[in-house]
């Protein structure tokens, strides 16, 4: 929407370069695409799905961290305090901490 109003028309793909479109679905499309569906798969086969399932909570969790580190994004108390209550909730559910019954 912003590119439309600065440039006076929608952006579309026969407009771009295919360089710029093929790199981006190689990319996308193809290293991240097949290559997270692999690791999720091997992730499963290690761990086992319910602690995978829990582990994959964890991904805003990762980004946000490292927007705020790479990219001084801002990280406000309340949102600290919600990424904390998933990280505990990821070590419950995942097994991490398990209890020893006597």
């Amino acid at each position: 929407m912003l590119y439309w109003l600065l440039a006076g028309s929608p952006l579309s793909l026969h407009g771009l370069p295919a360089s710029e479109w093929w790199a981006q679905l190689v990319v996308q499309g193809v290293a991240v695409g097949l290559g997270s569906s692999f690791l999720y798969g091997y992730a499963i086969r290690q761990l086992g799905a319910e602690a995978t399932a829990a582990i994959g909570s964890l991904t805003p969790v990762c980004a946000t961290l490292l927007a705020w580190l790479i990219w001084n994004e801002s990280l406000d108390p309340l949102s600290a305090l919600g990424m904390a209550m998933v990280v505990l909730g990821v070590v419950c559910a995942s097994g991490l901490i398990q209890r020893t019954v006597d």
